[in-house]
C-alpha cells in the first residue's frame, strides 16, 4: 500500500514524502501541474524538456455535467469513450504520477452510489495512481460516500491509495474521523475559502496524511488580485497544490473568440496576462509593471527560469500572441523551484524568515 510519511513538521509548514507501490514517489511541498499546464510547457519557445523534466506528479482535470454523469451510468459505449479520452490525456504528461480530479457543472446536485462507483472505476481505469471519493458543494452524506469507496477498493482488491476531499470548513469534521480508512484528503479550493485553510492547519496538519489543496487561485481577491500564497500554502500543512482549470465549455468559447480578435484585442489581453513575481509573490499584470518600471525592465530580475532570463516586459508584450501561455508555463517552473527552495527552507529552520521575504503571503496569512 502507498504511504505519506512527513518528515519534518514546524510551525511554518512541513515536508514529507508520497511513496508509491510501483517504486514511485514525491516529495512535498510540491506543485501539481495541470494537463493544460503541461500544453503551456511543451509550447514554449524558452523551454526544453529538461527544464520540466523533474516534474512527478501532475493532475487531468474532468468537468462533469447531468448529460454526461447519466451517459456515465446508462451508456457503456460513452464511459469506453472517456476511459480512453482521459487515459491519453493522462499519458500525454509524460510523468509517472497521475492524478484524476472531477469538477461538476451546477446542474449535478448529488452523487448517488451507483455514479460514486462508475467514478472510482474510471479514476482505477485510466491508471490514476491515487483514487479521489469526488464531493460537492451541496449537501451530501459524504461520510457514506467514504464508506462506499472503502468497500468498492476492498471488494475489487485494489491497493492504491484513497483521498476524501472537503468542499467546506463541515466536511473537514466530517472526514477527521475517518482517516484511518483514507490516504489523503483534497481541499477543493474552487471557492477559494480561507478558513476550509484554517481548518486543514487545525485539524489535518499533524496528521500523517497527505493534504492536497486543489485548484488554489493564482491571485487572490483578499489583496486585490495581486499575490498569491503559490506553494507557501503549505504553511496551512498543504502538501501538494494545483491551479484551476477552465471548464470544456468556457475553454471552446474562448478559443472561438480569440481566433476573431484583432490584434488590438490580443495585445489587450496580453497586457491584462498576470505574471507571477517569485521574488515577492505578487501577481501583476503586464500592463501594470509596463507602467511601473518600462518595457526594458528585464523579467530576469524577479526569477531565474529560462522565460525570464530571456525576455523583458517588452519582448513578452511584443509576441502577444504567446504572453499568456509563456506566463503559465512560467508560472509552473517557478512554483516547482519554489517548492524545492521552501523544501530546503523547513530543514534549515528558515520558514518563517522566507515567508517573511515574501510580502503578499504575509498580507494573506496575517
Amino acid at each position: 500500500m502507498a504511504a505519506f510519511v512527513i518528515d519534518e513538521n514546524e510551525n511554518n509548514g512541513r515536508t514529507g514524502v508520497f511513496d508509491f507501490e510501483n517504486g514511485h514517489r514525491f516529495v512535498t511541498p510540491t506543485h501539481v501541474p495541470s494537463r493544460v499546464d503541461f500544453d503551456y510547457l511543451q509550447r514554449s519557445q524558452f523551454l526544453r524538456e529538461e527544464d520540466y523534466r523533474d516534474i512527478t506528479v501532475g493532475e487531468y482535470v474532468c468537468w462533469l455535467d447531468r448529460d454526461q454523469t447519466d451517459a456515465l451510468i446508462n451508456d457503456h459505449n460513452y464511459y469506453q469513450q472517456t476511459r480512453y479520452r482521459i487515459s491519453s490525456e493522462l499519458r500525454d504528461m509524460q510523468i509517472p504520477i497521475k492524478l484524476l480530479h472531477f469538477n461538476f457543472y451546477s446542474d449535478v446536485q448529488t452523487i448517488e452510489r451507483r455514479l460514486l462507483e462508475i467514478l472510482l472505476e474510471l479514476q482505477h481505469d485510466v491508471n490514476a495512481d491515487i483514487i479521489e471519493i469526488p464531493n460537492l458543494y451541496s449537501s451530501l452524506d459524504y461520510r457514506k460516500m467514504i464508506a462506499v469507496a472503502v468497500n468498492w477498493r476492498t471488494g475489487r482488491g485494489i491497493e492504491k491509495p484513497l483521498m476524501g476531499v472537503a468542499c467546506k470548513v463541515a466536511d473537514v469534521d466530517l472526514i477527521s474521523p475517518m482517516l484511518g480508512e483514507i490516504d489523503g484528503v483534497g481541499l477543493n479550493l474552487s471557492r477559494f475559502s480561507k478558513p476550509l485553510l484554517f481548518k486543514a492547519r487545525e485539524s489535518l496538519k499533524n496528521q500523517e496524511k497527505m493534504v492536497y489543496a486543489i485548484s488554489a487561485p493564482r491571485h487572490y481577491t483578499s489583496v486585490d488580485r495581486q499575490g498569491t500564497l503559490g506553494v507557501l500554502i503549505n504553511y496551512f500543512g498543504v502538501d501538494i497544490v494545483s491551479n484551476p482549470v477552465l471548464h470544456w465549455k468556457g475553454s471552446r468559447f474562448l478559443m472561438s473568440q480569440l481566433a476573431i480578435s484583432s490584434d488590438d484585442e490580443l495585445y489587450n489581453l496580453a497586457m491584462n496576462s498576470r505574471y507571477f513575481a517569485p521574488v515577492d509573490y505578487s501577481t501583476h499584470t503586464y500592463g501594470y509593471l509596463q507602467e511601473q518600471h518600462g518595457e526594458d525592465h528585464r523579467l530576469s530580475e524577479s526569477c531565474t527560469c529560462p522565460i525570464c532570463q530571456h525576455n523583458t516586459i517588452g519582448t513578452i508584450l511584443d509576441n502577444y500572441r504567446e504572453a499568456n501561455a509563456n506566463s503559465r508555463a512560467h508560472q509552473v517552473i517557478s512554483y516547482k523551484d519554489e517548492a524545492r527552495k521552501y523544501r530546503n527552507a523547513i530543514h534549515k529552520n528558515e520558514a518563517e524568515r522566507y515567508m517573511d521575504s515574501r510580502p503578499f503571503v504575509r498580507r494573506i496569512i496575517d
